[in-house]
């Protein structure tokens, strides 16, 4: 008898298990210590304020009279800049307080308080804190016009606005 001889038979290729896809998740324990912590900080350390634009105060009711005193009318300061009377002033070095109902311009700030103190004296004591200067300027330097906000302010005024009008 012939010896049988075997044959072998090629194999097939053996894969390999590759390993699990490794996930990596991030700890968030300590972001959250991290967060409270925060928080925390924000509201020991923050200021608990009173709301703005809340004025405590009382309407008059329905039986209440109101004041008969009138306000009186704003007093208006003109600050012109340069040389009145026609020429030119390139350097601005000089202003000219006009006030209303005044005939007489000064450029002296003296002058300008005493005006405005005469013209405050004349409102009735009851209704100087509703009495108002206006100063309107133009072609001043900002030091002219504060020198005039501040003789208001020592006239005794507390209603003071400023205003730029074109030329």
């Amino acid at each position: 008898m012939a010896k049988q001889t075997k044959t072998e038979e090629p194999l097939a290729p053996v894969k390999k298990k590759s390993p699990p896809a490794v996930r990596y998740t991030p700890n968030i324990t300590p972001l959250i210590d991290v967060l409270f912590l925060l928080l925390l900080f924000f509201v020991l350390a923050g200021r608990v304020r009173q709301d703005e634009g809340f004025l405590p105060g009382s309407l008059p009711g329905p039986n209440n009279a109101t004041s008969d005193k009138p306000i009186p009318p704003p007093l208006i300061v003109e600050v012109r800049g340069g040389d009145v009377h026609g020429g030119e002033d390139r350097y601005n070095t000089q202003a000219y307080y006009a006030v209303s109902g005044q005939a007489d311009s000064t450029d002296s700030p003296v002058k300008l308080r005493d005006t405005l103190k005469k013209q405050f004296d004349l409102v009735d004591a009851s209704a100087r804190n509703d009495a108002a200067v206006y100063i309107k300027f133009i072609n001043a330097r900002w030091g002219f016009v504060v020198n005039a906000y501040n003789q208001a302010a020592a006239a005794g005024y507390k209603q003071i606005s400023v205003q730029q009008l074109d030329r």
